[in-house]
């Protein structure tokens, strides 16, 4: 394990880089690299506890040189995909992968992040937005978000959508905007293909907010305390 680390603990498994930067994943119990064998999968030296996210099944997903990305299971040790795409070639500070409605999602954040809590994404600076498909690795598609300040994944089912807010006045954080409201831009993106299907700006929120996709109607509700907003999406196709 290379000098200046700081490994990663997934259950009994320890994440590190090696001092050339080479991705390490070694059984706490039998102290064996699950990557020994493998092709050198390269991964930022130092950064390994930025670019590394535990999945479902306890699967490890984590940046593998420039432009990759490789999923381990940690169950049985094996390599469940190892994809090399340029559109995962982007500046960032560190890398969020979530899962939602049967589908995996790479977040690319480059600037320091927000505090965060469950169910909400931050990234104040660029970012981008990529769905990988969850056995192949294929990237489906990416979109350059710009910059938002909290991404919300609406309850309700599988509602299809993404929710991007983000204050007009950058100078306006919106943790701290839980009393007088601030204006705010509203992005919703489509799942299927990362395409904006609704925008609006200048609407006065305060935080925190619930975000929710009615099945009746299809509308987007962001509520907060004091009153919210109701969007219409464009039809996303199918």
């Amino acid at each position: 394990i290379g000098l200046g680390n700081r490994p990663v603990s997934c259950g009994r498994f320890l994440i590190a880089s090696s001092e050339t930067g080479r991705l390490l994943i070694i059984d706490g119990v039998t102290g064996i690299d699950l990557l020994a064998d493998q092709p050198e999968v390269s991964v930022p030296p130092l950064l390994i506890h930025r670019f590394c996210c535990l999945l479902s099944g306890n699967r490890l997903l984590a940046a593998a040189g420039s432009q990759g990305l490789i999923a381990v299971d940690l169950n049985t040790g094996r390599v469940q995909f190892r994809t090399d795409d340029p559109r995962l070639e982007f500046p960032a500070s560190d890398l969020h992968a979530f899962e939602s409605d049967g589908g995996l999602y790479v977040l690319l954040r480059d600037g320091d992040r927000l505090p965060e809590h469950a169910g909400i994404m931050t990234s104040p600076a660029m970012s981008r937005l990529l769905r990988i498909d969850p056995v192949t690795g294929t990237v489906v598609w990416s979109t350059d978000t710009v910059s938002f300040t909290e991404m919300h994944r609406p309850s309700g089912g599988n509602s299809g959508v993404f929710v991007l807010l983000k204050p007009v006045d950058e100078s306006k954080r919106m943790r701290q905007a839980s009393i007088v409201p601030v204006d705010v831009s509203i992005r919703v993106l489509s799942d299927v293909d990362g395409t904006e299907v609704a925008a609006t700006s200048d609407i006065p929120l305060t935080f925190p907010v619930t975000v929710v996709r009615t099945a009746d109607d299809g509308c987007i509700r962001i509520r907060a305390a004091g009153g919210g907003v109701k969007i219409t999406p464009e039809p996303t196709p199918e």
